[in-house]
């Protein structure tokens, strides 16, 4: 790439600074000019290991507000210093003072997680989805309703087994997925926790899924 576009400067994580240094190698090897490099420090993914999607991780800036918020406020609370420094518009005085509050234990890391995602949803929607988007979190999370807003999913079976009824509202990728999630007490089905992968569900309009924390789906 770098030799293609003639590249003057390349940036990227730190983790890229050997193939960034080859970059160089290369454009001299086409008589080109070795570009200068610039590494910037690794944002880490919501556990703290590095930012995949296969371990699903991650936040992407196309997410909707109530998914954005809802990711932000699952992370680690050894994440949130980090996320402020890289992701938040704030100063580096009122970061360090937010750090230093919320380990000294005067500041909730939930309070700090909370104003980390209205920065964080204000800076890639608006001032007012965030606040609908935290609104909306408190209600599903602090107030332990349904959400405004779920997937509408039509069924015509009267009954399916349970590992089928997953995949077929694609709250999960696969069946396997759908055993594992069943089998660790992470599937609601009205409010009922489903341990027992192998069973039938009758279907009915109204019947509310949860998988995990935030996925949510209603029958019709």
């Amino acid at each position: 790439d770098s030799v293609m576009i003639k590249a003057d400067v390349e940036i990227g994580g730190s983790d890229q600074l050997f193939n960034l240094k080859i970059g160089r190698q290369m454009q001299e090897i086409f008589g080109q000019p070795a570009q200068d490099i610039l590494t910037s420090k690794m944002l880490n993914g919501l556990d703290g290991r590095k930012m995949s999607t296969s371990w699903g991780n991650v936040i992407n800036i196309v997410d909707d507000a109530n998914e954005m918020f809802g990711k932000i406020m699952s992370m680690k609370d050894e994440q949130i210093p980090e996320y402020f420094e890289l992701c938040a518009p704030l100063s580096v005085k009122e970061i360090d003072q937010i750090t230093k509050t919320m380990k000294s234990g005067k500041l909730n890391p939930r309070d700090a997680k909370a104003r980390l995602a209205r920065e964080i949803v204000t800076l890639y929607h608006n001032k007012s989805e965030a606040q609908k988007a935290e609104k909306e979190f408190d209600k599903v999370f602090k107030e332990k309703q349904t959400p405004s807003d779920m997937p509408l999913i039509a069924v015509k079976e009267k009954t399916l087994n349970i590992l089928d009824l997953l995949t077929k509202t694609k709250l999960v990728s696969s069946k396997s997925q759908a055993k594992r999630l069943v089998t660790q007490g992470a599937v609601e089905i009205n409010n009922e926790t489903q341990t027992d992968w192998r069973k039938n569900i009758e279907i009915k309009t109204g019947v509310i899924i949860k998988v995990g924390k935030r996925k949510f789906a209603q029958i019709k």
